[in-house]
């Protein structure tokens, strides 16, 4: 049982391109309807633009260009309850590798989403 029901859930996406982010903000607001949605944009050669982001019309509390190093840091569990990876394979893995290694000897984290 979930010591969290008197709030709405706070989730987080990472994705790598316009295209990941429409998938992984409209799954997150599928898996956490009315929750806090931040979204994480991983910088690279597909970051999308402001006005791609806006095309795509999937909106987020909050956004934020990040690097990998730096969403690993921001990623816990005082701060979100879910977090959608939605990145290439290899940036899934690398990130799922990142996480564990930060939340290693934590009896709680976040549940991590995946797929595309």
């Amino acid at each position: 049982m979930s010591s969290r029901t008197h709030s709405p859930p706070r989730v987080a996406v990472l994705a790598d391109s316009d295209t990941r982010w429409k998938w992984g903000a409209l799954t997150a607001h599928r898996l956490a309807p009315g929750g806090r949605l931040d979204g994480f944009l991983l910088r690279g050669r597909a970051t999308p633009t402001v006005r791609q982001l806006a095309e795509v019309g999937a909106r987020a509390d909050a956004l934020t260009e990040v690097t990998g190093t730096e969403f690993v840091r921001t990623a816990d569990r005082s701060r979100y309850d879910v977090i959608v990876l939605s990145c290439v394979g290899g940036a899934v893995q690398a990130m799922v590798h990142g996480l564990a290694r930060s939340w290693a000897g934590q009896r709680r984290r976040p549940a991590v989403v995946t797929g595309y």
